[in-house]
């Protein structure tokens, strides 16, 4: 079990449902990286010292049944696959979109990167360009090995190796984490 961190390219944020963003990304050919349970469990304490993360709790994801209680299931699968169905107002399916990106994009509080965003699996997270500029810039701080409170782990070796993706993902549109 593990964590996918994507670059978000440009485009598919105003395009597409979050539901569709990893495949319109890997479409893309998107950088990518594949995060352990292990690299994870390495990582989590780095972050944590210099700063970079927080715990913060997950926001509830806007529910599609709430919002269109009388569609049916398959109806609500296309709903959210990207395929609104016939009768359905656009702008009322647009609110709900916005609704679930808004809380993909969640910031608690405190600069850095809410923890579940970064190691969770569960719907896209949107870690934004603002949030990878604070990754980055929290490692510029803190660049020494010694800030490790596991020096002999892997975890600033791990998070030097995620520092080119976090610079492509500052450059786009930040990056998608499922």
């Amino acid at each position: 079990m593990g964590v996918v961190w994507r670059v978000l390219p440009t485009g598919i944020a105003d395009a597409l449902p979050l539901s569709l963003w990893p495949e319109a990304a890997v479409e893309r050919g998107a950088a990518e990286a594949w995060l352990t349970a292990a690299s994870i469990w390495e990582l989590g304490p780095y972050l944590r010292a210099i700063g970079a993360v927080y715990d913060a709790p997950r926001p509830t994801m806007p529910s599609p049944r709430r919002r269109f209680p009388d569609l049916s299931q398959r109806e609500l699968q296309a709903l959210w696959e990207g395929s609104p169905p016939p009768g359905v107002p656009i702008a009322q399916v647009r609110e709900f979109y916005d609704a679930e990106i808004a809380a993909a994009r969640t910031r608690p509080s405190a600069p850095g990167v809410p923890a579940f965003k970064l190691f969770e699996n569960g719907p896209p997270w949107h870690v934004t360009a603002s949030e990878c500029d604070d990754l980055l810039r929290a490692t510029r701080e803190h660049p020494g090995r010694e800030l490790d409170p596991d020096p002999e782990g892997d975890g600033w070796a791990a998070w030097q190796d995620l520092v080119g993706l976090l610079e492509q993902a500052r450059a786009a549109e930040g990056m998608i984490t499922s």
